[in-house]
């Protein structure tokens, strides 16, 4: 349970990178004794997530400017040629189900962060599963966990233009047409990148 809480904070950005982690003060807080604290942080040291400096303490792994580079290049590239696959195969009920989740994120006039980044994940992955493409999805998958805590900072930059970007994509796929959902999604992995480096 440690462990996930802990992880589940760096990754969704409420733990933020070079914050120290405090063994006391996370074990009062999550109710624990510091055993499982201590367990949960030597994991999350080998995972990545952490950086434990002798003398100092454990601090969350910082996100440096070209892991959020080379990353996101990546992922513009397969991406955006699953996008265009997938325009061709995806159903129509897929796209009215994804365009309910992303209204659904806009909450009293405020766009809900977390629920944003867990449809933006969910649009990902339908459309990886629309295209049909086995080894590119295995690619994307592997990058997908280190892109996350990217996108939820990405996200709460620039919330509204994440949904414009979202539903510009959907709506190209709605529309059949390839050409244009693959530029509507490396524009939308493109400008989050470009958004990611003015905070890393």
């Amino acid at each position: 349970m440690a462990y996930e809480r802990i992880k589940s904070e760096i990754l969704a950005f409420r733990l933020k990178p070079l914050a120290p982690l405090s063994e006391v003060a996370l074990a009062q807080r999550l109710g624990v004794s510091r055993t499982p604290i201590r367990e949960a942080i030597r994991r999350l040291e080998r995972e990545g997530y952490v950086w434990v400096a002798p003398h100092k303490g454990a601090f969350v792994t910082p996100v440096s400017l070209d892991d959020v580079v080379e990353i996101y290049l990546i992922r513009e590239l397969l991406e955006g040629a699953a996008a265009a696959m997938a325009a061709q195969r995806i159903a129509p009920a897929t796209i009215e189900r994804l365009r309910n989740q992303l209204a659904a994120v806009d909450v009293g006039g405020r766009l809900h962060v977390e629920r944003m980044a867990a449809v933006d994940a969910e649009i990902h992955t339908a459309i990886l599963r629309a295209a049909g493409l086995p080894k590119l999805s295995a690619l994307v998958g592997a990058m997908n966990e280190q892109a996350q805590r990217m996108r939820y900072a990405g996200i709460e930059v620039r919330p509204r233009g994440n949904r414009d970007e979202l539903l510009a994509i959907l709506d190209a796929l709605a529309r059949r047409d390839a050409a244009a959902a693959e530029a509507a999604m490396r524009a939308h992995i493109r400008l989050s990148r470009e958004s990611l480096a003015t905070i890393t």
